[in-house]
């Protein structure tokens, strides 16, 4: 049994909703699509450290390599900029963008990092809990390009600065989520971006009165997309297949202005989960 949002879920249920939600969280077709919206937009996320510490610049550009993508750059500027608590590092990005990292040596102020923990997918059905963090680095990144290409190559630096850090948590508040390390780092090393979306959004899940379980993204606002709720009993839940079919169909309704493809060899299932975009809400 896993305990999510504060309610008992079945483990079986948990596991489907785990394969729910990486393909809630897609297709690959309708973002790469994604309308292009105002350059120089502003990234933010914290990366949440077990020691106050600011890793080597250098350290952080070797660590890039691994996660950058095609057209993805990141150069450590000549300067060391002072932030209000220390100091700082400062990069520069692919068409003339900037990244900065700035240590806090101080826990992310009213536990917001800590309660945000159990809206990642990596946290679904206990399998992973924040530890106590005693500091957190600032990262702020700045470029143009789609908010697709924004947030990826915002992904790939924060994974560089992950692994060149004492990181116990990655909390990216545009998520609404705090993400194990691990975990970030090994879907930013995947660079399609399929694999990268349980990166930029929650999942909150919450048993509905009636019994049935619902699903709700968190991130998707990132991507000038509508965040989606799945509602469903928990025993068609515990048919992954099932449900895919119908979050894949859902997405392409969400998306509005992008066509509705039909799925290869999907069967319509007699009665379907009910299913609904909708604005993120605050749900415990």
């Amino acid at each position: 049994m896993g305990r999510t949002s504060g309610h008992i879920i079945p483990a079986a249920a948990l596991r489907a909703l785990l394969s729910i939600a990486i393909v809630l969280l897609g297709p690959c077709s309708a973002l790469s699509e994604a309308p292009k919206a105002k350059a120089n937009t502003m990234n933010l996320a914290f990366v949440l450290l077990s020691a106050p510490a600011l890793p080597k610049g250098e350290d952080v550009e070797r660590a890039f390599a691994s996660y950058a993508v095609k057209g993805q750059t990141l150069r450590l500027g000549p300067r060391k900029p002072k932030s209000p608590e220390g100091e700082a590092l400062e990069f520069n990005t692919e068409d003339d963008g900037y990244a900065l990292v700035a240590l806090m040596p101080a826990p992310v102020p009213k536990r917001e990092a800590d309660e945000a923990a159990r809206y990642s997918v990596s946290a679904l059905g206990g399998r992973w809990n924040l530890p106590l963090h005693k500091a957190h680095l600032v990262v702020v990144a700045q470029g143009g390009g789609s908010p697709l290409e924004r947030l990826g190559a915002f992904t790939s630096i924060l994974a560089a600065v992950v692994e060149a850090s004492p990181a116990v948590g990655v909390y990216c508040g545009s998520a609404g989520a705090s993400h194990d390390p691990k975990f970030f780092r090994e879907l930013a090393r995947e660079h399609d971006v399929r694999s990268r979306l349980p990166l930029w959004s929650g999942v909150s899940i919450t048993r509905e009165a009636d019994g049935r379980i619902s699903l709700l993204s968190l991130g998707m606002k990132q991507l000038e997309l509508p965040d989606l709720l799945l509602v469903a009993s928990s025993g068609k839940l515990t048919r992954p297949s099932r449900c895919s079919t119908i979050c894949l169909r859902t997405w392409s309704r969400a998306a509005g202005h992008w066509p509705m493809a039909p799925l290869s060899g999907a069967r319509r299932p007699r009665r379907s989960p009910s299913t609904t975009s909708r604005r993120p809400s605050t749900r415990r």
